[in-house]
């Protein structure tokens, strides 16, 4: 009895300290619970956010990219569109004319043994005649200077040959081209025999040859000159033009039609 009253006198109290011990475990439990989450959150959960937000950023940045890129493509393809046309407007026709074909004498050393019997043909008429040394020059550059920068059309073609041979006009002046210009042709008859070279070439020839002859550089000429048809109409430009009668204002004239500048005049 007397046991049983001192277990029912402390069980009270015996209850009170284990609701106690049981109370203070627990807290310790949330506690050790608590700490580690929120060092955890601190120490790496915020990496992880900054992972997160890098990716986020990176994703925003490419984006940005990928939208800058995307309008300024759009702006630029936009503007060739409207300002310049060049993507929906069809091809324009090409206005270039084409003069010379190098590949029309073939072997290389046919070419080459045609250019150099022009060449001395041109030097013998020279030695014969000292006269024709200008005549051949002057040919060269009324051959040339028949081109429109306007017009697209014009030589060098040799069509001055046709335009000197059936020319009217009298002088010394007319008769020495006549000659330096039969004498091309007698010497392009001649280059049948083994090749055949147009006379828009030994008319270029015939004008850089002319002026090593007298002491000058030699010139190097582009072959492959193609001639004009025989039914063309003859060039406007005046076969006195280097006569020395024609004012100086119509040769300028004539350099600037064939779309040379001051500096190429002299």
């Amino acid at each position: 009895t007397k046991s049983s009253s001192v277990i029912s006198q402390s069980s009270p109290k015996g209850t009170k300290t284990m609701l106690m011990k049981r109370a203070a475990v627990a807290l310790l439990v949330l506690a050790s619970n608590a700490m580690p989450i929120g060092a955890f959150q601190g120490a790496s959960s915020s990496p992880k956010s900054q992972r997160m937000n890098t990716a986020l950023t990176m994703n925003e940045e490419g984006d940005n990219r990928r939208s800058f890129l995307s309008r300024s493509s759009a702006m630029l393809l936009g503007g060739l569109a409207s300002g310049s046309g060049l993507l929906v407007q069809s091809p324009q026709p090409a206005s270039a004319i084409v003069y010379f074909d190098p590949a029309m004498y073939g072997d290389q050393e046919l070419r080459s043994a045609a250019v150099d019997s022009l060449r001395e043909s041109v030097r013998r008429a020279i030695l014969q005649k000292p006269a024709l040394a200008p005549s051949f020059y002057q040919m060269a550059l009324l051959d040339g200077l028949s081109f429109d920068v306007g017009s697209r059309k014009g030589g060098p073609d040799g069509r001055i040959i046709r335009q000197i041979l059936t020319s009217d006009a009298k002088g010394e002046y007319i008769d020495n081209l006549k000659e330096a210009a039969n004498s091309l042709i007698a010497a392009s008859k001649a280059l049948k025999k083994y090749t055949a070279i147009t006379i828009a070439d030994a008319v270029a020839i015939s004008g850089a040859e002319s002026i090593n002859s007298i002491g000058g550089p030699i010139i190097s000429v582009q072959l492959g000159r193609t001639d004009a048809p025989l039914k063309s109409d003859l060039s406007p430009l005046p076969l006195e033009l280097f006569s020395g009668d024609m004012p100086p204002s119509e040769v300028m004239k004539a350099f600037r039609t064939a779309g040379m500048t001051d500096r190429e005049m002299t």
